[in-house]
């Protein structure tokens, strides 16, 4: 008889450590699971609001596939070494050129000045001519340290989903951080925002 009631109170315990690992199996994998959809919303990268702000570009998310380029909505140009610098911010959605435009740690800010343009889809004809999309996301190839006073320049492409198209280099001469017939762009774009900014 007592041989009996000890397998009948070990099946019990038995039992209960099964039920009690259940539970704490149940609540962790529940637990773990809320934990990641928080984690998931707090990685969220830029508020709505602010997500197609040109003063939050450098914030949005990153293009993981090519965009055809008739999606384009934002363009901002810069480039600069040790004596010259330019800054070409161009609003395509809205047709607007930025006037005196620089870029900030988060984006582009241009104190709300700028010029509406009727042929702002030439910027979409120069992106496309000069195969942008063709060109390397950076061509820095030397430490920063190791050099003073050296070229750099940055392109970003904004589309319609938000998402942002980014290209660069920086060293210590341009014409080893810069695609082919990339000075042919850079006087392109310049030239076409400086014939319309002319005078105003």
């Amino acid at each position: 008889m007592g041989g009996y009631l000890t397998v009948f109170r070990g099946g019990l315990q038995l039992r209960h450590l099964i039920s009690i690992i259940t539970v704490m199996f149940v609540y962790f994998l529940l637990t773990g699971f809320t934990e990641t959809n928080e984690n998931k919303k707090k990685v969220s990268i830029i508020p709505q609001d602010e997500l197609y702000d040109i003063y939050f570009i450098k914030k949005a998310p990153k293009s993981t596939g090519k965009h055809d380029l008739s999606e384009a909505i934002k363009v901002v140009f810069t480039y600069s070494d040790s004596s010259v610098g330019d800054t070409i911010a161009i609003d395509i959605q809205e047709g607007i050129i930025h006037i005196e435009p620089w870029v900030s740690t988060l984006g582009v800010t241009s104190l709300d000045e700028s010029e509406h343009i009727n042929d702002i889809d030439i910027v979409i004809d120069l992106l496309r001519e000069y195969n942008v999309q063709g060109w390397k996301d950076d061509y820095t190839y030397e430490d920063p340290s190791t050099y003073e006073d050296g070229f750099g320049w940055n392109l970003w492409i904004q589309f319609e989903d938000g998402t942002v198209e980014k290209h660069g280099g920086s060293g210590s001469f341009a014409e080893e951080i810069t695609p082919d017939e990339f000075d042919e762009f850079k006087k392109a774009l310049r030239d076409f925002v400086h014939e319309r900014l002319e005078d105003k």
